[in-house]
């Protein structure tokens, strides 16, 4: 018996990255790193190393690979062939990956479920056979049995009797995996689903989705570390939703985005809480770790939190994850680390915020009749509230004050009534937005969005907008990101609360054009007896 372990990175992250001269691996990196080449019992560790997406090629597909997951398939097919040149009856497989290469890995066990593993070590295959035409043929079979892939029958039928070769499978009763760990797996499917024109150029990325959010019954434990305070759409989280009675599955949220939690920042010291998490959870299902010398890993749950909405990302959109409640009493805290929702470094920071932060996620459940008070700028494009709304509960909303949107005055109700010369942008932005609704009347396309349009369509321009962030993340079969609840508030405003969430609240204004915004509205939220 040996061990295989297979490490993918993420978006744009190779295990020679660095900034400014200074390395900056990955936590997949990492821990590939400190594979040791036999466990304490002798057992042999083989490990392999798939840089990220968008790593390879020229500047042209480099970039298209880290900003829409060009050829992502690639690392799934590289990793398959791998273990299928390198799989033995009895060996134990483990899977690592972060970001698009969580992704991968966790399409990787699914294609092993769905089309099995075939055997491709080189004693085991003939000669005349490519194993790569072998793996691009079984790629071609597992996009086509997924939902919503887009294959007519007859093409389904043709694919399904395509030979795939004078190849060897494993017994699909004796290939599992023992362990899938992964940091903040990445629920943009390929493409974002906002993207209308790029999708009808590029396709259907809903064939590289994963089958459902379901974890695969050939997996005995799963791990996956989330970031609370990441909040680029593009980058929205895929939760397994669904596992058997006998699978071995945490979800752990930590502080910190996308890339504090995955690593590959130079301050890694929120990384570093992941990473000896992960380890220990793999050491206790077997995997070797070489030593690891005192101060070589630095976990700090105080430690500074990037941005990550910087570059080209300061211009796409932005969505606060479906973080569930953190309430500040003992029971309910010792509750949550119980269930493995938080990790204690959460519970540390919420308690005793860093110089720097004036608090961290603040919350509150309203009580029946309770008045709760909040004020919300124009400016941002979203304004946390620090309440976390009840499934099924009614609240009453007020909103006071007035806002500018530019040189045009509004309320919560929206812009005023009369003559202004900014609302020649409002006459302007009717392009975009009938061109956004001749895309969403396009089956595929009804999230596509186009800039210079209101956030949220049919809803007055500067109207006060609620949402509860309870949309989990990746849907089921790859159709794209699950949306929060919307509510347009206005002045007055009463409403039930379809699933639990934190509340935020925002102008409706164009993505693009909240840097001319000004003025602060008083809001008051109560639940209702």
């Amino acid at each position: 018996m040996r061990r295989l372990i297979i490490c993918c990175d993420g978006t744009w992250n190779t295990a020679d990255q660095h900034n400014d001269g200074m390395p900056t691996p990955t936590n997949v990196a990492k821990l590939h790193s400190l594979v040791a080449a036999h466990d304490g019992q002798g057992v042999e560790q083989i490990a392999y190393y798939r840089t990220g997406v968008g790593t390879s090629g020229g500047v042209f597909r480099r970039a298209l690979g880290g900003a829409i997951g060009l050829r992502l398939e690639d690392d799934i097919m590289s990793a398959y062939k791998f273990l299928a040149e390198t799989y033995a009856p009895g060996d134990e497989v483990f899977l690592f990956g972060f970001s698009r290469g969580a992704y991968a890995v966790r399409s990787l066990a699914g294609m092993v479920s769905n089309v099995g593993l075939a055997d491709l070590r080189p004693d085991h295959v003939s000669p005349y056979e490519d194993p790569w035409q072998v793996v691009k043929r079984l790629m071609e079979r597992y996009q086509s049995r997924k939902a919503g892939a887009g294959k007519t029958a007859l093409q389904e039928a043709l694919l399904q009797d395509r030979p795939i070769g004078v190849v060897k499978f494993h017994d699909p009763a004796q290939v599992g995996f023992r362990f899938v760990g992964v940091w903040d797996t990445v629920g943009a499917l390929g493409i974002p689903d906002d993207k209308g024109l790029l999708r009808l150029i590029l396709g259907d990325p809903r064939k590289h989705g994963f089958r459902d959010t379901e974890l695969g019954g050939n997996v005995s434990c799963a791990r996956q570390a989330l970031a609370m305070d990441e909040r680029r759409k593009d980058f929205t989280p895929t939760l397994w939703t669904k596992w058997g009675a006998g699978q071995d599955v945490q979800q752990r949220w930590f502080p910190g985005v996308h890339g504090d939690v995955g690593g590959g920042y130079a301050d890694c010291r929120l990384g570093d809480l992941t990473l000896e998490w992960m380890i220990r959870e793999a050491q206790a299902n077997g995997l070797g770790i070489r030593e690891i010398a005192p101060g070589q890993l630095t976990p700090d749950a105080f430690a500074l939190r990037h941005t990550s909405y910087l570059g080209w990302f300061r211009f796409r959109p932005t969505r606060p994850r479906a973080v569930p409640e953190l309430l500040d009493d003992a029971s309910s805290i010792a509750d949550r680390i119980s269930r493995t929702c938080f990790d204690p470094s959460v519970i540390a920071r919420h308690r005793t915020p860093p110089p720097g932060e004036r608090s961290y996620w603040p919350t509150h459940v309203l009580a029946p009749g309770v008045l709760h008070t909040t004020w919300v700028s124009a400016r941002p494009r979203w304004t946390a509230t620090g309440l976390y709304l009840e499934r099924g509960v009614k609240y009453n909303v007020r909103a006071a004050g007035e806002w500018l949107d530019a040189s045009i005055p509004a309320t919560a109700d929206g812009a005023r009534a009369g003559v202004y010369l900014g609302k020649l942008a409002y006459w302007l932005a009717t392009l975009p937005e009938a061109l956004r609704a001749a895309l969403r009347r396009i089956k595929r396309l009804q999230k596509a969005d186009v800039p210079f349009t209101r956030r949220v369509e049919g809803a007055p321009w500067f109207a006060l907008i609620g949402v509860i962030a309870n949309g989990q993340g990746a849907s089921e079969y790859g159709s794209g990101v699950e949306d929060h609840e919307v509510h347009v508030l206005g002045r007055e405003m009463s409403f039930t609360a379809q699933e639990s969430g934190y509340l935020h609240l925002y102008a409706n204004d164009a993505w693009v054009m909240y840097r001319n915004n000004a003025g602060t509205l008083r809001v008051e939220i109560a639940r209702r007896p």
